[in-house]
């Protein structure tokens, strides 16, 4: 049983700088607690009652189409939680609540009527990180040198090089759920955004934002090859590091008709991937290692450009909204998802049959929609 009794303090002010209302500086600090799934996450396996299987070899010897005891061959490949009456998984006693720590400090200034200019310094650290070791450490303690083949993934060409894994020994797999007490994983972000009220028939809101989202001092994991180039800029599609970002969301109502025109601009900094490759081990199948520090490629900026116009009639009572999409009005065909590994791979060419290389590394997964215009009718009673 994990029992954590914590406190999160925080504290928050307000001042205003020039006494008229117009200027207010803002701080704030706070200690945020994880909360800890009861499933998943390794958790759940430490339940005595959790499932249990194997797979192996089946020789049905009297032909009867049934299994019976003894008819197994082979070695089985074990997947429980309990083996031998032994857990596989367990907490480490001393395994302590994760938690982040974020401090913010702004600035507010009603430029005019209407108008207000922000700036906000943001930096938040994650720190005492779940991670998970294997205690019997089954892995040698020094490199094995192997072929790099390099961005184009073909062995052999002027791009190879070399790289180092640990080589499995064991197939011991024992896993204890504690912390990694020298990771540290920040947010350093500037943002400047301008709010406009409705007002004047129109209304605007538009920021930019310069930021640094990265992982450091990683030093726990199952796998020492799960180490190699873990430290860098964050990758996860959720909270991925994107340095510069711009968005802009306005609306104008028109004098004729009142026909109503709005806009959404971003302008986004790619997210950045790292270069790997699959290592088959001696035991226990491959594990996917870092070729270059995390996140140290990235994709190309997206720019996109969406508008709506629409008209709203009001009949008796009853409401009638006509409007027009353009959404990706500047076609961008930006590629936002790639593959990772780097080994080439083979296809056949649909239109000739033949067998080609392509190049994995960075080749397109999730490219951008096009540009599509969609109309829309809806009538309210």
């Amino acid at each position: 049983m994990v029992k954590w009794n914590t406190a999160g303090p925080r504290v928050s002010a307000v001042f205003d700088v020039t006494g008229d209302g117009r200027t207010a500086a803002k701080a704030s600090a706070g200690r945020y607690y994880y909360i800890l799934s009861t499933g998943g996450g390794g958790v759940s396996n430490v339940n005595r009652n959790g499932s249990y299987s194997e797979t192996y070899g089946w020789n049905d010897r009297n032909g009867n189409r049934k299994f019976d005891l003894g008819e197994q061959t082979g070695q089985a490949v074990v997947n429980a939680v309990v083996v031998n009456g032994q857990i596989l998984t367990s907490i480490d006693p001393s395994f302590s609540r994760p938690y982040t720590d974020e401090y913010t400090f702004s600035v507010d200034r009603e430029l005019m009527a209407n108008l207000k200019l922000s700036a906000i310094y943001t930096y938040r650290r994650e720190k005492n990180l779940q991670s998970s070791l294997n205690p019997a450490n089954p892995y040698a303690t020094t490199l094995t040198s192997a072929v790099d083949p390099g961005i184009d993934g073909v062995v052999g060409t002027a791009d190879d090089g070399t790289y180092g894994f640990y080589q499995r020994l064991s197939t011991a797999n024992n896993s204890v759920i504690t912390n990694d007490p020298n990771a540290l994983q920040s947010y350093k972000g500037l943002e400047v955004t301008v709010t406009k009220r409705l007002s004047n028939r129109w209304t605007m809101l538009a920021g930019y934002t310069l930021s640094k989202n990265q992982i450091s001092d990683v030093s726990v994991d199952t796998s020492p090859n799960f180490l190699i180039n873990a430290n860098g800029n964050i990758t996860n599609a959720a909270n991925a590091d994107r340095p510069n970002q711009f968005k802009l969301t306005g609306m104008y109502i028109f004098p004729w008709h009142d026909v109503i025109l709005s806009t959404n601009i971003r302008s986004q900094q790619g997210p950045p991937v790292t270069r790997q490759i699959s290592r088959a081990l001696n035991v226990g199948g491959s594990q996917t290692i870092n070729l270059e520090p995390l996140g140290n490629t990235r994709l190309a900026t997206l720019n996109t450009i969406d508008l709506r116009l629409g008209k709203l009639f009001n009949l008796n009572g009853r409401q009638l909204e006509a409007t027009v999409d353009f959404d990706n009005l500047n076609n961008a065909d930006t590629v936002w998802g790639v593959r990772t590994l780097t080994p080439a791979t083979t296809f056949t060419d649909p239109t000739t049959g033949t067998r080609a290389t392509l190049q994995q590394f960075l080749s397109p997964s999730q490219i951008l929609v096009p540009r599509t215009v969609v109309f829309r009718v809806s009538y309210r009673f």
